[in-house]
């Protein structure tokens, strides 16, 4: 509610500084247990807003687990890409990277991605635990996509943002899925980057693959990849079933896509792509009774 009431005043136009009380609940209490002095002293270390809204964010995130930190380095990117001073923006910007470990120019690449669409917050706020999150694109005007389009990207990206929330389930998929079953461009070249992030660290922070991105417009697409889930799943055997079917169905699109190609003469029949069709086969008969291990989700407040 303390953030409420910042935000209020600073769509007001005012600048805000936030005085805490605590541990007592208000000035009256505080200045007769420290006395007037002390309540002075507090009013000239009175915390920037900003970094007040900050720290209330934090308390959200368990910041020894490495999917939820890095989720609340997306929402400092999106809270910072609604600045629209960009000396102020680039001020706070450093600031935040110093007071909370982020790597400066990945949190300035976040940033510039999710100030592209103009609803920044927005995305973020829907691409919490428990949200569907909508992708900044669609603000951008961009050809609308067929329903098995769709379905296809949304599988995609319900897969890289599971993995990125959970990164110990990699050891149980990744026989079934490689970078290469994921579509051509942006998501396969950020699969490529999260799967040796996996590899090599056994998780981390997806900031670094958006990062390897030049332009703007491929730097949104590549964060919207890692903040879409579904929501309403709480129990295990829930969770399981349906990250199954999401690995189930991005492995056959991918193969339903290898054999289209084929048919429409776009590639030609040699041993690799009959090696692949087998494979494909063969992956898809194992995932029927793969029985993957998850926790119960996070209850959510």
């Amino acid at each position: 509610k303390s953030c409420e009431v910042v935000r209020g005043l600073q769509k007001a136009g005012l600048r805000v500084k936030v005085l805490t009380m605590e541990p007592y609940k208000d000035p009256d209490e505080f200045i007769k247990a420290n006395g007037k002095d002390a309540f002075l002293e507090r009013i000239r270390n009175a915390e920037n807003s900003f970094f007040f809204e900050l720290r209330m964010m934090q308390r959200e995130y368990s910041m020894d687990d490495p999917a939820q930190r890095t989720q609340f380095h997306h929402s400092i990117a999106a809270k910072l890409s609604g600045i629209r001073d960009e000396i102020e923006r680039e001020n706070y910007l450093k600031e935040a990277a110093r007071r909370y470990y982020v790597d400066e120019g990945g949190l300035r690449r976040l940033t510039a991605a999710y100030g592209r669409s103009g609803a920044a917050q927005k995305v973020w706020n829907e691409g919490i635990p428990g949200s569907a999150a909508r992708t900044p694109s669609q603000a951008n005007g961009r050809r609308t996509k067929t329903a098995a389009e769709e379905r296809e990207t949304r599988n995609e990206k319900l897969l890289l943002t599971w993995l990125a929330d959970e990164p110990e389930i990699f050891d149980q998929i990744k026989p079934y899925i490689k970078p290469e079953h994921f579509q051509e461009g942006v998501a396969r070249k950020a699969a490529r980057g999260y799967w040796k992030i996996l590899e090599e660290h056994g998780g981390g922070n997806p900031a670094s693959v958006i990062g390897m991105f030049e332009s703007e417009e491929e730097q949104e697409e590549a964060a919207s990849l890692f903040h879409t889930r579904l929501t309403g799943l709480n129990d295990a055997r829930e969770r399981e079933k349906a990250l199954k079917d999401i690995i189930v169905s991005v492995r056959k699109t991918a193969a339903d896509r290898e054999q289209k190609k084929s048919e429409n003469g776009e590639v030609e029949l040699s041993a690799e792509s009959v090696r692949r069709r087998l494979e494909a086969k063969k992956d898809l008969q194992a995932l029927k009774g793969i029985q993957l291990h998850l926790k119960d989700a996070p209850k959510q407040e």
